[in-house]
């Protein structure tokens, strides 16, 4: 049985609230600059799309949401020198492995992109 249509309001509500989430996810992963954290914010950014896409009935939120990137998240190769000092443990534990600037800037382009998209909610008529 198919359910009803989010009304007006509760989609903006649920727009901006992802939106907040995925911003603030985006700030955590510039502050690290792990892997897991921009790993975490893609996953969620794939997620919040699907939302989007199964559950707004605005064309033009669906359609930018649509083409927001998707960020691929690789391993940068640790400096001789931040190896030698990295503590023993975190070497084996596997929380210091940054990411490569590939995916730095992919994750900015799409911290942008939902900002973009949160102009759009704000701005969204009914």
């Amino acid at each position: 049985m198919e359910q009803p249509a989010m009304d007006f309001e509760k989609q903006q509500r649920m727009l901006q609230r992802g939106i907040a989430n995925l911003q603030q996810q985006a700030r955590i992963a510039f502050a690290s600059g792990l892997i897991q954290d921009y790993a975490n914010f893609e996953s969620s950014s794939r997620e919040f799309k699907a939302f989007i896409r199964d559950n707004i009935t605005a064309p033009e939120i669906v359609a930018y949401a649509a083409q927001i990137l998707v960020i691929q998240h690789e391993e940068s190769e640790p400096s001789v020198w931040k190896t030698l000092f990295m503590p023993v443990t975190s070497l084996f534990s596997g929380q210091s492995v940054l990411a490569d600037i590939e995916t730095i800037q992919d994750a900015k382009t799409v911290h942008g992109q939902y900002a973009n998209l949160e102009i759009l909610v704000a701005l969204m008529e009914e």
